[in-house]
């Protein structure tokens, strides 16, 4: 286990999801497992984590800003990428229309992909030292899946065996995003989390 104040402790993350795969991070909303959005092998052990197949599974991708949006989706219109930027970095994960790359990262015929630009400055120096955006999914405690972890113990007791590291921050959270789905005609809100949407 890393605390996120240590030295280094960003640089250390990225190589570690670089070379071995799944690591733990804080986020600006609940922990996450997180790994390289080009490691197929650890995409696949996330779901297995998880509990769910592959092509069932719902993951986000996370990125430092807007610039991946017209890698991983479909062309969205002004006044929808007005409102994506007023709203990042945030704690939103946004539904959008996917784009062909999409169903070939996760095997799947996903039509809609998740995307987040959070708010966490530990997590947006990962990204840049990675230089990559990452695959993202809430950690749950291993007992309850509609529960989530805050203590850095509670992470080690139940996860440490089956990633490559947990990096811990002080301040625990439970807070979990505000999901906004951009797929149809008008965005609407389909979870109602720690942030505040302002259409």
């Amino acid at each position: 286990m890393i605390s996120i104040s240590d030295n280094n402790a960003d640089y250390t993350a990225a190589q570690i999801i670089r070379k071995q795969g799944i690591c733990i991070v804080p986020t600006d909303t609940v922990y996450a497992f997180a790994c390289a959005l080009s490691d197929k092998k650890a995409i696949e052990k996330m779901a297995q984590l998880k509990g769910v197949r592959l092509d069932n599974a719902r993951f986000s991708i996370v990125c430092n800003d807007l610039s991946h949006l017209a890698t991983f989706t479909k062309p969205i219109s002004t006044p929808y990428y007005r409102a994506l930027k007023r709203h990042t970095p945030g704690m939103f994960t946004f539904l959008l229309e996917a784009s062909s790359l999409v169903p070939k990262l996760f095997t799947s015929r996903r039509t809609t992909i998740g995307l987040r630009v959070p708010d966490h400055d530990f997590l947006q120096r990962v990204l840049t030292q990675l230089g990559e955006p990452l695959v993202v999914s809430s950690v749950h405690c291993k007992e309850n899946a509609e529960e989530y972890p805050l203590e850095s113990i509670d992470l080690e007791d139940d996860w440490s065996n089956d990633v490559a590291e947990i990096f811990f921050e002080d301040t625990s959270k439970m807070l979990l995003s505000t999901v906004v789905d951009f797929s149809g005609l008008n965005p609407v809100v389909v979870r109602q989390g720690a942030g505040e949407w302002n259409p």
